[in-house]
């Protein structure tokens, strides 16, 4: 019989704990980065003007914050500072050896309302525009928002889209969180009653 000794399973659990301990502080640490290079984000930095690599960045984070910040912001648009808090999230439950379940609701609604909200915003400031383009989706949710509105908007319309976006919006609350929108019903019910 191969048994193992006591000693092993214990070094092991210690190279494990310091093993989520280093990730989570990482974490932490690209998360801050990433808070600064996004908050000082300068659309006159290169890579997302005509300025040179070498020369002087506008960003606090230097030239690889623009240039992080820049394709952040062309990729998922505005949803971009909803990625820290996750990411400072993440690395709290790795850093302090907590389960990973934990992250299931956070990164959840991250992703749906990290979607949704942005076309939200976009529909409702473009209203009355041409029927299948939706410009300020890809200013508030980048290229993966502007695209998935450009689909949705073509094949559901307007009005389906935005239904589709509140639907899934008011989902996700409800699955992630403890607030439910039957109660503002209710209370809405419940003051009209007043009157």
């Amino acid at each position: 019989m191969n048994r193992k000794k006591p000693g092993a399973t214990k070094k092991n659990k210690q190279a494990k704990s310091k093993k989520r301990e280093i990730i989570g502080i990482f974490l932490i640490v690209v998360s801050l980065f990433l808070a600064v290079a996004l908050l000082s984000h300068n659309p006159g930095d290169w890579p997302g003007s005509s300025k040179a690599f070498d020369e002087p960045s506008n960003n606090l984070i230097g030239r690889y914050g623009a240039f992080v910040s820049h394709y952040l912001f062309q990729l998922i648009g505005w949803t971009a500072f909803a990625v820290v808090p996750f990411m400072v999230t993440a690395g709290g439950v790795l850093f302090l050896h907590r389960s990973l379940k934990l992250l299931w609701g956070p990164g959840f609604f991250l992703a749906v309302a990290g979607l949704f909200i942005p076309l939200l915003m976009a529909l409702t400031i473009d209203i009355g525009a041409d029927n299948t383009r939706v410009d300020p989706a890809f200013h508030f949710g980048g290229a993966l928002g502007g695209l998935m509105a450009h689909y949705l908007v073509t094949y559901l319309g307007r009005i389906g889209t935005y239904l589709v976006s509140l639907g899934a919006v008011l989902i996700v609350i409800v699955l992630t969180t403890n607030i439910r929108p039957s109660n503002f019903v209710e209370l809405a019910i419940a003051m009209a009653n007043r009157s």
